[in-house]
């Protein structure tokens, strides 16, 4: 890939290519809209250039974009670069935007996975160029080979392994080789619970990848049990705090007897005790949902 060029084109010259356009979900509604609002105050120049084909497919910059048409721009500025391949094209959107964006881990292998699609679909178009040659007569790597039986290629040293698609995706994205495939064999599953869970991180990789192999019936049953946990904590968050919150309230107010912070010196001894005692049942009660929520955890509940 080569920078060609540096210029300004008219935003409808600009071409969406569907390869291209899918690297990346586009910003939510108000990203957007502050983005618009920022390309109002600064200008298109304030951000990165559009990065295009020289027939001005647009390789990276598909919010930008959008921002500009939002923000009543008719001209963008553009960086044209020249690819050898469409594979080449798709693989620097990819670089970009991993460059620019902090992302998760899955939504890294995600990318890695997609990434080493298109490695192997360049090496492919490489191969099928080299056939084409040879079989014109043009195979210069068959010409300066060394003979089989040559001194040169004998030798106890083992060759080198060749890095599959997958690492050098893994390497450039900095997740693992291993992650990548595990991510992709949960989304393989198509069982959005799963997915979801594993997303959301809820389910480290590992573990979903190894359920991803399992029946339906028993992933399922495996995420109701991991879903207990939440479901107490959730309830503790919801209707204990409530009560220990309603306690509370009670409590300040059998102190307080409707008065004030200052009157508190002036509460009798049975009014003290009584205030305390229904914090005492407030703190008994949160320390249940405490040990609930510790035996669900440690597998340990009815």
């Amino acid at each position: 890939m080569i920078l060609t060029t540096q210029t300004v084109v008219p935003i409808e010259a600009i071409v969406r290519w569907p390869r291209t356009a899918r690297v990346f979900a586009k910003y939510p509604q108000h990203e957007r809209d502050d983005l618009i609002a920022f390309i109002k105050a600064n200008g298109q120049h304030a951000l990165p250039r559009l990065v295009v084909t020289p027939d001005y497919r647009l390789i990276d910059g598909y919010n930008r974009l959008d921002g500009a048409e939002g923000a009543g721009l008719t001209q963008v500025e553009v960086e044209v670069w020249t690819y050898s391949s469409d594979s080449e094209a798709v693989r620097h959107a990819y670089l970009l935007n991993l460059k620019r964006r902090h992302l998760d881990t899955v939504t890294a292998a995600r990318a890695g996975a997609e990434y080493s699609d298109l490695l192997e679909e360049e090496a492919a178009e490489r191969a099928n160029r080299a056939r084409a040659e040879a079989a014109r007569g043009n195979d210069h790597a068959a010409k300066t080979r060394p003979a089989v039986n040559s001194p040169s290629v004998i030798t106890d040293a083992p060759l080198p392994r060749q890095e599959r698609s997958s690492e050098r995706a893994a390497r450039e994205l900095g997740v693992s080789d291993k992650t990548i495939r595990q991510v992709k064999k949960v989304d393989a599953t198509g069982d959005r619970p799963l997915i979801e869970a594993m997303e959301q991180h809820r389910l480290p990789i590992a573990k979903a990848a190894q359920l991803a192999a399992q029946p339906a019936d028993v992933r399922a049953a495996a995420l109701a049990a991991i879903e207990e946990p939440r479901q107490v904590a959730a309830a503790f968050r919801n209707d204990g705090m409530a009560y220990f919150c309603a306690g509370c309230i009670d409590a300040i107010n059998k102190l307080q007897e409707g008065g004030g912070k200052t009157d508190w010196e002036c509460l009798t001894d049975e009014q003290l005790a009584t205030g305390l005692h229904a914090l005492g049942g407030v703190i008994q009660e949160a320390q249940k949902w405490h040990g609930k929520l510790k035996e669900v955890r440690n597998g340990k509940a009815d």
